[in-house]
């Protein structure tokens, strides 16, 4: 997430009850990051931008298109998230789920949702999406190149089709096809 401040941000979000599992640290002279777990445990960076200031191309197919935690508890990570970036919530159904979509400015930034043990549950994450024109055919090329379908492309109502893969080395990420 990008930030002012590193060094200030994660004090802050030290303060919500985050853990530091290492000092902020240059990063070159590209900017200055810090890595985090939030009261949960789910793991995310800030990032101080210096000569570098991160993704510029988003919402395009091939770029970054949203960012979804999956965490134990809802309420308690809304109440982290919106004091340490001032990001406002709105609650809905998404894909028969309670989903809380995180907002900044005038557009949404990410979303959240309550891990699941009926579908495998697992630890609190951060899991980012792509942009892809066809899911689908996402899936199909992410098998070819050796990563795992973890959850195969699926319609959302009123969204699009998702999808959930990792790649060979096991890191996990996802696609969104949205509706025109």
């Amino acid at each position: 997430m990008a930030v002012a401040s590193a060094d200030e941000a994660a004090a802050k979000a030290k303060s919500l009850g985050a853990s530091a599992p290492m000092a902020s640290l240059d990063v070159m002279d590209f900017g200055r990051m810090a890595l985090l777990a939030d009261p949960q445990g789910a793991v995310f960076a800030l990032w101080q931008a210096k000569s570098h200031a991160g993704s510029r191309l988003v919402n395009e197919i091939g770029s970054y298109g949203w960012l979804e935690l999956a965490t134990s508890d809802v309420p308690a990570a809304t109440v982290f998230y919106t004091k340490l970036f001032g990001w406002e919530t709105k609650v809905g159904p998404v894909g028969g789920v309670p989903y809380t979509q995180w907002r900044l400015g005038p557009g949404y930034v990410g979303g959240c949702l309550k891990l699941d043990p009926a579908r495998g549950g697992g630890t609190p994450r951060w899991l980012v999406y792509f942009r892809v024109e066809d899911a689908s055919a996402a899936a199909v090329t992410v098998a070819a190149r050796g990563g795992s379908v973890l959850a195969p492309p699926r319609d959302l109502e009123g969204i699009g089709r998702t999808a959930v893969f990792a790649d060979p080395q096991g890191a996990a990420f996802a696609v969104i096809e949205l509706k025109r």
